[in-house]
């Protein structure tokens, strides 16, 4: 029966009865109101009437498809987005036109209880709203910068796949971020994978992976692979040692695909601090095969080129592991290796856990085992003497390391490594430098037992050239469940003995510096640093850890006293400059303070002249832990190092006496300020093998706000506003 509504109203009447109400169309639409401002909800969702009449004729299945859901990046916001971009500048046209002026959002009081939005269990909303936080966006036209910018920058993030000591969450972290840069625009693809694939991160699972990538031939692959792999580090006993894929890896048909491979690294975990089970013996060994695929690789990494000719593998460097060698091999096997064209170009090599035959013998007898270990050592170092331009060795876990060895090396090396070799000692050390230690740009000691620091006051004059030190005094047992990780040196450095540092040095790193009792040598090793300030223009990192077992007041003054002292001495002054100009400007500045000569540098007045005897004593004197007695012996040290016998404590002259000595850590104190890091420890922790930090207790690469609360999508709607 029909209303009488509809008796009075025609066919023909403009009236419409408005339609049934629904989520997207409340009842109450057309009481919709002019916003009084401009907000997200508004400029999204606001349309005059006069736009819903013109689109009256399309049903609402019609309007509900063409709107769509979009994900703002920043907030995660669900929005409904206008169906066409008419509709868009309708509404933005709309909204111009209403004349309202904008009011300023009001503040939030700060006692009134903050509003969460409820939680969404949509998880397509939820897991657009991760995806959106995912998308990286740059501004500025980053797609105009040229190749080797782009290079420069992923170079940077995949350093850690060519530090040995990186931890195995930052490498993984560093290929995902080259993978997903190739995967984000064209433009990044070929220089993001060029530092990926420079030095890949192999897994067992990997290794076979690119294998098969380097068989595809390269004009079926966007890039060309072969020629970007430079570094090949392969762990043999997972990798090379089983099965991966149902197959061995074949490393000879993989090294036939790298024409520009420069570095060969194959180890095994073993080999690897703490130095426990040298030992042990593994499956895998060197083979004949392997070095003649060095000598003999196709042109171009094409094995299909090889009518042409083959060619030689010119390898920079090279490792050695002994438990690797196979047994019926000696030394005349090595010779013959290092003499083939391919190590004739070898820059570096290592070797690791390489022992004299007394090792494992009973016999006591110095002289007998003289005779049993030299003609060893003597064919260990004619091997490295087949190198004509080898520049950096390194000698790690090997008691083939002594002084008869250092004797022999070759005096032509920039780089000297030893790394827990316990049979070196700080006189091998000395006559090593003073013989063979004026071409050396780099020396690194570490975790040698019985090496001392007695070789530091001749190393400024035996090494000129010298650019970075490196000495790590933490100690590794040599069994599992007894402390025989005790030094075996008896003095660690003494008070008389007085460091020297070289004038080109760029980095000091000494750590776990065991002075232990000695407290004065530690002053006066802090004092030779701050006395060689105005001598040290090139240095730019300077890292000292020292451990101290002494009363706690002394080590309290000492701390007090070196640590802001040396902070003020070295550390670069934080300067931001406001323009590139400024910046240019600044950086001029600082390159013409560190040549002017120390005489014409107002802040190095007080140290621009050298230091008289009177001046040193009185200065031990008002260091904060030495006492009266303890300074008349030292001046008396002083006078007999000086081989002035006749020297007398109380014979000063007045003006001598009244020389001006350093009281406060930051006055009076010489300035070199050109140091980016300057890190100065001084405590009496215990050394130990394994020193854990906060991130040892961090979890996995996941955020842990995911894992509490996965709803949540990182923004809180009250604050980030």
């Amino acid at each position: 029966m029909a209303s009488s509504s509809d008796e009075d109203f025609g066919a023909d009447s403009d009236y419409k009865r408005p339609r049934t109400p629904t989520r997207r169309l409340p009842a109450r639409t057309a009481k919709q109101k002019i916003p009084v401002r401009t907000t997200r909800a508004s400029a999204c969702n606001y349309r005059e009437s006069s736009d819903d009449d013109s689109d009256g004729s399309a049903s609402d299945a019609d309007s509900s498809a063409d709107q769509t859901l979009s994900v703002e990046a920043n907030g995660g916001k669900r929005k409904r987005a206008a169906s066409s971009s008419q509709d868009v500048r309708r509404s933005k046209r709309t909204l111009r036109s209403a004349g309202s002026p904008r009011t300023p959002q009001r503040p939030r009081k700060r006692n009134s209880p903050v509003k969460k939005k409820t939680p969404t269990n949509n998880s397509a909303t939820r897991t657009a709203a991760i995806q959106s936080r995912d998308v990286c966006s740059l501004a500025g036209d980053w797609a105009t910068l040229p190749y080797l910018v782009w290079r420069t920058i992923f170079d940077e993030i995949a350093a850690p796949l060519r530090d040995l000591s990186a931890r195995e969450e930052v490498k993984s972290e560093a290929s995902r971020t080259l993978l997903a840069s190739a995967r984000a625009s064209k433009i990044l693809a070929e220089p993001a994978l060029t530092a990926l694939y420079q030095t890949p991160p192999l897994t067992p699972l990997s290794t076979h992976q690119l294998l098969h990538t380097l068989m595809t031939p390269p004009e079926s692959t966007m890039f060309n692979y072969r020629p970007k792999i430079e570094v090949l580090r392969i762990e043999v006993e997972q990798t090379l040692s089983r099965k991966n894929m149902g197959t061995y890896l074949n490393l000879k048909e993989l090294l036939q695909y790298l024409p520009r491979l420069k570095h060969i690294d194959l180890y095994t975990a073993l080999d690897a601090k703490p130095w426990r089970q040298l030992d042990q013996s593994v499956r895998w060994k060197y083979s004949p095969e392997l070095f003649n695929a060095l000598q003999s690789m196709p042109p171009m990494g094409n094995p299909e080129l090889t009518d042409e000719g083959l060619t030689y593998l010119p390898l920079e460097s090279w490792s050695w592991s002994a438990r690797l060698i196979p047994s019926a091999w000696s030394m005349d096997e090595i010779r013959s290796i290092h003499s083939a064209p391919s190590f004739q170009f070898l820059r570096k090599i290592t070797f690791v856990n390489f022992q004299v035959p007394s090792v494992t013998s009973k016999i006591k007898d110095p002289i007998a085992i003289a005779a049993m270990d030299n003609p060893v050592i003597q064919d260990f170092a004619s091997t490295i003497t087949l190198l004509p331009k080898l520049e950096h060795l390194v000698l790690e876990a090997s008691t083939v390391a002594n002084g008869s060895l250092l004797e022999q090396l070759p005096r032509n090396l920039k780089h000297f490594e030893l790394i827990n070799c316990w049979d070196v000692e700080a006189e091998h050390m000395v006559d090593f430098l003073r013989d063979r230690g004026h071409s050396l740009k780099s020396i690194v000691l570490n975790h040698c037992q019985s090496l001392s620091l007695q070789f530091l006051p001749i190393l400024g004059t035996a090494c000129p050239d010298l650019e970075e030190i490196h000495v790590n005094t933490k100690y590794f047992r040599h069994h599992e469940f007894y402390n025989d990780d005790q030094p075996f040196w008896d003095v660690f450095l003494e008070p008389e003995q007085i460091p020297t540092w070289p004038t080109k040095l760029r980095c000091i790193d000494m750590q776990h510096l065991q002075f232990n009792e000695a407290y004065r040598a530690a002053h006066i090793f802090c004092k030779s640093l701050e006395t060689s300030a105005h001598r040290l223009p090139h240095l730019r990192k300077l890292a000292i850890d020292i451990k101290l077992k002494c009363n706690l007041n002394v080590r309290t003054k000492l701390r007090n006293y070196w640590t802001p002292r040396l902070q003020t001495i070295f550390k670069r002054p934080l300067v931001v400059p406001t323009s590139v100009a400024d910046a240019s400007r600044l950086a001029k500045q600082l390159e013409q303070q560190a040549v002017l000569e120390p005489g014409r540098r107002k802040s190095l007045k007080a140290c621009s002249t050298p230091m008289r005897r009177s001046v040193r004593i009185a200065e031990i004197i008002s260091s904060p832990d030495v006492t009266q007695d303890e300074a008349s012996a030292t001046s008396g040290r002083e006078a007999r190092r000086l081989g002035n016998e006749s020297y007398d404590a109380d014979g000063e002259s007045d003006d001598e006496l009244s020389a001006e000595v350093y009281t406060d850590p930051t006055k009076n104190s010489p300035v070199q300020r050109l140091c980016n890091i300057v890190e100065i420890q001084l405590d009496n922790s215990r050394v130990v093998e394994e020193q854990f930090a906060m991130v040892d207790f961090r979890g996995g690469p996941e955020s842990e706000e995911e894992e509490e609360d996965p709803d949540w999508n990182g923004r809180d709607e009250d604050f980030d506003d």
